[in-house]
């Protein structure tokens, strides 16, 4: 059996997403009802709408008993336009796991974007089986079937459920055992959605079928972030904190490299997002988050510390990604934009694609 979980403080923030959580509370509150359900709950019981049981609690914390829950109601296409909405939050002492309900807006991308941050991090692994959804021991998300939850516009993201356990990079490798539990945890929230929503089916467990633990990779001259044929910019000195990137692990909708994470975020990020659903994450950054880059193949936009690029593939949108978590590499960033966008969009069947960055 495995100890508790360390009592750090960076590490017991589990947060309550997204802003309309809260504003279904105040709702609530407003019209004289108790918002959240609070306390602890019985060995026979099962918290979070319902879903989980004492195995699942077990998974998260490491132990059975003296869990404490909260909850705002599952609702779906009720009081919020958003379509999905709800929070469970489960805690033990000072560690607590937060599972929220929501829609993924097309503001959830971008520099600015805590949720892209976190939760399309080089840590999460896809979940496969042709399920939109990742998962690594902090972090983990799915987004309902889209024959559920309706296709979503190019303006915005899917409905999810994504949990949160602690920080986002605790800063020590990924445990395949916790990333298993959320995942178990995830799938369970999910079908418990999908009766809310009055759809039919289940979506089956899929923690026995992860791919590998990402690793950090030794990369080869000449492909940086292990994208072949990805050079870096002439001139350009490279910080050796930025050796050995870790890049999403298995085939999914997105592939990430990130480079001297910290708790909060990396300091550099290439991405390529190739579901048209959760690419329109993206949608408000592309259309006014910086200077335009127009192309006859998509959109984009640049600026100091981003650049992204929507295109129009076979398949619907795909996103190409480039992102330091400063001012200071603007020329870099132009630099590798379109050499990025460009492997990666043969790599994914998106090519040829070509595009300038204006200067």
């Amino acid at each position: 059996m495995k100890p508790l979980r360390p009592r750090l403080a960076h590490l017991l923030r589990g947060r309550l997403r997204p802003v309309v959580a809260a504003a279904l509370a105040g709702l609530l509150i407003g019209a004289g009802t108790t918002a959240w359900q609070t306390g602890a709950f019985a060995s026979d019981s099962s918290p979070c709408w319902g879903a989980l049981d004492q195995s699942d609690i077990t998974g998260l914390f490491h132990t059975p008993g003296n869990v404490k829950s909260a909850e705002l109601p599952l609702i779906s296409n009720g009081l919020t336009s958003s379509g999905l909405s709800g929070s469970c939050r489960l805690s033990r002492l000072t560690w607590q796991v937060t599972a929220t309900a929501h829609e993924l807006s097309g503001d959830h991308g971008g520099a600015s974007g805590q949720w892209a941050d976190e939760f399309l991090s080089a840590r999460l692994s896809p979940l496969g089986g042709g399920l939109l959804g990742m998962a690594s021991d902090t972090r983990a998300w799915l987004a309902l079937p889209e024959d559920c939850a309706g296709r979503s516009d190019a303006n915005r993201g899917p409905a999810v459920i994504d949990i949160a356990m602690g920080t986002a990079n605790p800063g020590r490798k990924i445990d395949a055992g916790d990333r298993a539990a959320l995942a178990r945890a995830l799938v369970k929230l999910v079908n418990r959605a999908m009766v809310t929503s009055g759809c039919s089916g289940t979506i089956a467990d899929r923690s026995a079928h992860l791919p590998a633990v990402p690793q950090s990779l030794d990369e080869k001259p000449g492909d940086f972030c292990g994208v072949k044929g990805l050079a870096l910019a002439a001139g350009y000195t490279k910080d050796p904190a930025l050796d050995h990137p870790l890049v999403t692990s298995g085939t999914g909708p997105v592939r990430t490299c990130d480079l001297a994470s910290n708790y909060s975020r990396p300091r550099m990020r290439l991405m390529t997002i190739t579901d048209p659903r959760l690419a329109g994450i993206y949608y408000d950054t592309v259309l006014n988050g910086g200077t335009p880059i127009k192309s006859t193949a998509g959109r984009g936009i640049v600026r100091a510390d981003l650049a992204v690029f929507r295109a129009g593939c076979q398949k619907g949108n795909a996103v190409f990604l480039v992102q330091f978590d400063d001012a200071e590499h603007a020329a870099d960033i132009k630099a590798l934009l379109p050499r990025y966008a460009a492997a990666e969009a043969a790599r994914t069947g998106c090519g040829p694609l070509r595009i300038t960055v204006p200067r």
